[in-house]
């Protein structure tokens, strides 16, 4: 099980430039194994995922993937290398595999960005203008979601939307339920010391409980 520490309160006195990020390792009874650290700084990570054998860190402040295959590790920037001060202006926080492509999430801080690249060339296919502030990126019944943070709401890429409150940041999906984790506020400095919640939905996007 790989845990993505960031290290850093985004409260923190401790500029952002400054976070140095790792990955935790631990096995499958939760016993800690291993601390993972990049020969770059992490900074900023929102998610990672791992597929082909190869771990994906998603690091917004840098604009940046990292990929990292058990011995080397590899900078990916979707978007280009940013310019000297140019950091976080896209934002991205997550990413979603099919088959041989990768779609990217651009947070954009604002209209958000779904870009479509194919994984061996790393070549930008197309992209989808898709929410406010989002976050986190799946399929459902052959539509693809995303948490449109800004706007409470979970949107489609074929018009679906349900309105679910708070910030919406995150999702899982399992045993025909769906989780969406809420933050109570959207202001990250003010976000440390906030008690968010799990909204549960079947299938059908009837809640369950909270």
């Amino acid at each position: 099980i790989f845990v993505a520490a960031r290290r850093r309160l985004v409260s923190s006195s401790l500029p952002r430039e400054e976070e140095r990020g790792v990955i935790l390792v631990f096995d499958s009874n939760l016993n800690y194994v291993e601390t993972i650290k990049a020969p770059f700084p992490l900074r900023d990570i929102h998610e990672i995922k791992w597929f082909e054998n190869k771990l994906w860190v998603v690091c917004s402040f840098d604009d940046m993937v990292a990929i990292f295959d058990g011995n080397t590790w590899d900078r990916w920037y979707p978007l280009g290398v940013p310019q000297a001060g140019m950091y976080d202006r896209y934002h991205f926080n997550s990413l979603m595999f099919e088959d041989k492509y990768v779609w990217v999430l651009a947070h954009n801080r604002g209209p958000s960005t779904l870009l479509l690249y194919d994984i061996n060339g790393r070549r930008l296919l197309g992209s989808i203008s898709l929410g406010e502030q989002s976050h986190n990126i799946w399929r459902y019944k052959k539509e693809i979601l995303t948490c449109s943070s800004g706007t409470g709401q979970i949107l489609g890429s074929s018009g679906f939307k349900i309105t679910v409150g708070g910030f919406p940041r995150g999702v899982a999906c399992l045993n025909h339920n769906i989780y969406i984790g809420i933050s109570e506020l959207a202001e990250r400095r003010e976000r440390d010391l906030t008690s968010g919640c799990i909204l549960v939905y079947d299938d059908n996007w009837q809640i369950q409980e909270q």
